[in-house]
């Protein structure tokens, strides 16, 4: 299986997937729920500013983690021939249900977390994913 990998879609996907983590973690959307689930209240200033220590390390691995993503996500449409946003959603949606979804949720059941947190994260991802999509098919 070969595959073309367009690398100004892979590098604009990697972006946005860090833009849309931003928001989708922010008290505007899920921040402050993800947040209690993990067991840490935001109003506990202190044990969030212990938690940013080291952060740039953290951000650039997840950026690196995003191209990754996003040269995978972009890689595997080109190689199915995929040139729709209909198509690039759905095998977007099929990624996350069999790869991310089935996993992830067995995961927090064992570790025995909340499954609104899986919902939060897997939802992330599963938004991500059709993000880079929509912009591996869209983008030149």
């Amino acid at each position: 299986m070969m595959w073309e990998v367009n690398w100004l879609a892979v590098l604009v996907g990697a972006v946005a997937n860090m833009v849309l983590g931003w928001l989708w973690y922010s008290p505007t959307l899920f921040g402050k729920q993800w947040a209690d689930l993990m067991g840490w209240p935001l109003e506990d200033k202190a044990a969030w500013e212990a938690r940013q220590r080291g952060m740039a390390k953290v951000y650039a691995i997840t950026f690196g983690m995003a191209l990754l993503v996003s040269y995978t996500v972009n890689g595997l449409l080109s190689a199915l021939d995929v040139f729709t946003a209909g198509e690039a959603i759905q095998i977007a949606v099929f990624l996350w249900i069999g790869l991310v979804g089935a996993t992830s949720l067995s995961s927090i059941l064992f570790e025995r977390r909340p499954v609104k947190l899986w919902a939060i994260d897997a939802g992330y991802i599963l938004a991500s994913f059709i993000l880079i999509g929509l912009i591996s098919v869209f983008l030149p």
